[in-house]
């Protein structure tokens, strides 16, 4: 009898372990793919951001392209002409010199590194041309920049980046095919490693995650539909039809620096002025401070820094004692970051230098003092 309870015991205890393990693996959860590509429509990862623009070309008439958004980021359209588009009407670029200008709202149509920023619109074109959809970037020559664009193999190219560290994703080429497609880049944005998706036609085509740059929306200044915003670079106007331009923005917020690095004397002498030096990074690439609380009983702000960049602050510890000294940086939006120590001992007393030219001179003025003194000092 016993033998046969403790059978059904173990049978039961498998098939409950087996029931956890199926259950533990179906919320495991979603992880970021890298440098996948794929023809299949396999993980629609959801941006679930906000509308931030959007031009539905839809005026038919007219030099202004009207953000239906409710935002207000009306475009000015240079030599690009009204036709038939994927829904009403759309503009027809020319590969030549026309262009969509949104310069004035690229502040507000930017993001920041932890944002989440999604790029969308209807194209069509035949053109073994290279051309920009979209691009946003931050000066005339384009050192920081997010676009959109079709190469010359008719393969589609979502960058976001600076010209030191890019990240890009890419389509299979074909689709200069002149048929209407719609292309999406999206942007999941992470202070340490973001990830990028390109999409053509609601499939996943290509997916990219690594470390980024610092880089911030105030930076952007130059905003274009159908060649690339930076007026310093090859424009790659685009040759083809464009329509329902979308873009999308999730704010993540400010994020708060990180605790600084403290480095300066560790052992010395009071009343001695020594230099300590405060590095803290921003996820934000904000400017910072430091509040710096000296443990005997005194503290300070610095001024803004860079972040990343070393902040020289010079102390005098007027009495023999260990001291922790505490430190943390402030962005310049105000976020406080995490407090760093640093424990410094002061042991010592100032070394007294004798001044032996007052010694000299004590002895010219009474030559007969201290006779075996002098003698010693040979004076």
């Amino acid at each position: 009898m016993k033998d046969i309870l403790f059978r059904r015991s173990l049978v039961c205890g498998i098939i409950l372990l087996l029931i956890g393990l199926s259950v533990t693996s179906s919320i495991g959860g979603y992880t970021k793919k890298t440098d996948q590509s794929t023809t299949e429509n396999i993980i629609n990862f959801p941006l679930n951001a906000p509308l931030l623009a959007y031009w539905n070309f839809d005026e038919a008439t007219g030099s202004t392209a009207h953000d239906t958004s409710g935002h207000g980021y009306d475009g000015t359209i240079h030599e690009a002409t009204w036709t038939t588009g994927h829904s009403n009407s759309a503009l027809d670029f020319n590969g030549v010199n026309a262009y969509v200008d949104m310069d004035t709202h690229s502040v507000n149509l930017g993001f920041n590194k932890g944002d989440d920023y999604e790029i969308s619109a209807w194209i069509k074109t035949e053109s073994t041309e290279p051309g920009v959809v979209y691009c946003i970037s931050n000066t005339d020559n384009e050192y920081l920049y997010c676009d959109i664009v079709i190469d010359s193999e008719g393969s589609f190219v979502f960058r976001v980046g600076t010209l030191d560290c890019v990240m890009t994703t890419t389509s299979p080429g074909g689709y200069n095919d002149n048929d209407w497609h719609f292309v999406e880049g999206k942007y999941f944005g992470d202070p340490v490693n973001p990830t990028l998706e390109l999409y053509v036609d609601e499939d996943l085509k290509d997916s990219h995650t690594e470390w980024q740059c610092p880089f911030n929306a105030d930076d952007f200044e130059t905003t274009k539909i159908g060649r690339k915003s930076a007026d310093d670079v090859d424009p790659d106007y685009f040759d083809g039809i464009i329509d329902e331009v979308k873009v999308y923005k999730g704010v993540v917020g400010n994020l708060e620096p990180l605790p600084p690095n403290i480095k300066g004397q560790k052992e010395g002498k009071i009343k001695t002025e020594y230099e300590y030096t405060f590095n803290a990074e921003d996820p934000d690439d904000d400017q910072v401070r430091y509040h710096i609380t000296w443990g005997d009983g005194k503290s300070e702000w610095t001024d803004f820094f860079d972040q990343g960049t070393d902040a020289e602050v010079k102390h005098i510890f007027e009495n023999k004692n260990t001291y922790t000294i505490e430190a943390y940086a402030q962005d310049i939006k105000g976020a406080d970051g995490e407090k760093a120590t640093y424990e410094v001992t002061m042991p010592k007393s100032k070394v007294f230098y004798f001044n032996f030219n007052l010694l000299e001179w004590f002895f010219d003025k009474f030559p007969h003092a201290f006779p075996i003194l002098r003698n010693l000092l040979r004076l």
